[in-house]
Formats: structure tokens, sequence, C-alpha cells
């Protein structure tokens, strides 16, 4: 099934395949307007390669397979160049999720702006009580971004509280050193 599935997609006009590529390096739902441009949904539907979302203004990749096969022969630059893409308009819409951010940001290989995202996105699981992950993206912030010394030290303590809540008070203790 995958050679033939590769076939279908390598016999999609550009546009076609530009927004399945899209849909794939998304992974999940994105908005009709940020999925597809012009008469490529309609390929990309009559083709079952995408489908309508839940709630039907959006637009996500058909099965698993099809996300699959469409990574497996992305180009390294194409795949940055669609996180690039979505990370671009994810940010300018309104209220963005930071997580979703942080996983663009950083596909674009943009390490500066994926930290910012990933100190907004830590605050806010840590806030949902979702511990260990609040110290993850604590850590990634702290190794792709560049900060004074002040806040060094202010997002470690945060990592380091985090940890502990989270119950891995072995971890946190030497970061409060």
């Amino acid at each position: 099934p995958g050679e033939a599935l590769r076939a279908q997609i390598s016999d999609l006009d550009p546009p076609a395949r530009a927004a399945l590529e899209r849909l794939a390096v998304a992974g999940r739902p994105l908005p009709r307007e940020l999925a597809t441009r012009g008469g490529a949904l309609a390929a990309l539907r009559a083709g079952r390669l995408v489908r309508a979302g839940g709630d039907r203004d959006t637009v996500e990749v058909y099965h698993d397979l099809v996300r699959a096969v469409v990574l497996q022969h992305l180009e390294p630059r194409a795949r940055r160049d669609h996180h690039r893409g979505l990370a671009e308009a994810l940010a300018a819409a309104p209220n963005p999720d930071p997580d979703e951010l942080v996983l663009h940001f950083h596909g674009a290989g943009d390490h500066a702006r994926a930290g910012a995202w990933a100190l907004q996105a830590a605050a806010r699981a840590a806030a949902s009580l979702a511990f260990s992950r609040a110290a993850e993206l604590y850590a990634r912030a702290l190794s792709w971004g560049t900060y004074p010394p002040g806040q060094v030290l202010e997002v470690t303590l945060a990592r380091a509280d985090a940890l502990v809540h989270a119950g891995r008070c072995g971890e946190a203790a030497p970061l409060y050193l």
C-alpha cells in the first residue's frame, strides 16, 4: 500500500502536494484557510488523502499511513519550510497555542523563538498542574534560548519547582544549588 500511495501523492499537482505536505507536517487538523489554497482541497478529498476535521471547519490527513508516507519522502528543507509557514501563520492568529508554536518554530530551526514560546507553554503547563511537561519545556527553553543571567536563574528555579511538584526531587535538588 505504501508504494501505491506514494505514486498517488507523486501524481498530485504542486499546490495539492504542498497542501498535503503542510497537513502532514502539522500533524493535526488545520483550519481550511491555513491548510489549503485554491482547488487543492477538492483533489485531495477525491483521492481520499484528506478529510474534514471534527468541526468541519478544519481539514486533516485521512489516515496515519498517508501522513507517514508523505513525511518519509519529504526533503528536510521542505519540512523546515512547512514548519516555518505554520509557525508564522499560527503565531499571527489570536490566542495562539504555545505548544504548537514550540513544535513548529523548533521544526523550522528557529530555536530562539521556539525557546520564547516554550517559556509560555511551560508556564501554562505548570498552571494546569502538568509539572513534568512544564519541567521539560523549561529545560528546552534554557537550551534553545539566550537569556540574561537573572532570567536564567528564574527559569532554572521554575524548572526545579516543577520537578519537585512532579515528585522528581532528586532531579530538582542540583538545580537549587
